[in-house]
């Protein structure tokens, strides 16, 4: 072989080597992946109270602690009618079952709104007659609004009284009962027939999640847009 046929020939050789080990480098590679898991959570509410019996021998109403708890109670009636001075059990309580941390807040209705029972020699405002029946816990309760409908017929007239939990409820956690109990007035005023007219206490619990809302208040006007 000539000088110039081996030249040649390891000059081929030097290109292809270049080739290999550049292709070589440009693909050190690796593949990975990853499967993100996005999982939704959710706001569930329970709203509940004690069971109570009516004690005919004297006349009192008692909470049941022992019982499942339910959620509606009938205080006189057949049992026996209320008279002024009854202390009535009622702990409407809210129980934050699911997943999500959560405002609460709770809408009582008093339907029809029963003239004889609060409008009396002391009457104030609706949120203080209310407020007079029933031992709110003022705590870990704040009130945000009232509302009043049909004011001027006895028969038809409702008002709602609203009331805000002070706290972010975590999930599978509680609120305060709002109140434990209701009594009735000693002072019922002799001018508005009160004797065996039925009223409902109408409460209705409402619950937004607390992530993505700087405060209650952001919270709430979210809610209430919807």
């Amino acid at each position: 072989m000539n000088k110039k046929r081996l030249v040649a020939l390891i000059m081929v050789v030097a290109l292809a080597l270049t080739t290999l080990v550049g292709g070589t480098l440009a693909y050190f590679t690796d593949t990975d992946d990853a499967t993100n898991t996005f999982v939704m959570g959710n706001v569930e509410i329970v709203l509940d109270e004690a069971k109570v019996e009516y004690n005919p021998e004297d006349y009192t109403w008692t909470a049941d602690e022992e019982a499942e708890r339910v959620d509606t109670n009938t205080y006189g009636g057949e049992e026996g009618l209320l008279y002024p001075g009854a202390v009535l059990p009622k702990d409407p309580t809210v129980h934050n079952t699911g997943l999500n941390d959560a405002y609460i807040r709770v809408k009582v209705t008093m339907n029809p709104y029963p003239l004889g029972l609060i409008m009396n020699e002391n009457s104030g405002t609706s949120r203080e007659n209310f407020e007079a029946l029933v031992d709110i816990d003022e705590d870990n309760w704040t009130y945000e609004s009232e509302v009043m409908e049909n004011v001027l017929d006895p028969e038809t007239a409702t008002w709602t009284v609203t009331y805000r939990y002070n706290e972010i409820v975590k999930a599978e956690n509680d609120t305060t009962p709002l109140f434990t109990t209701v009594t009735i007035p000693t002072d019922l005023e002799n001018m508005y027939e009160f004797t065996n007219v039925p009223f409902d206490m109408d409460i209705l619990a409402e619950a937004i999640q607390a992530a993505s809302f700087a405060d209650a208040n952001e919270a709430w006007t979210a809610f209430d847009a919807e």
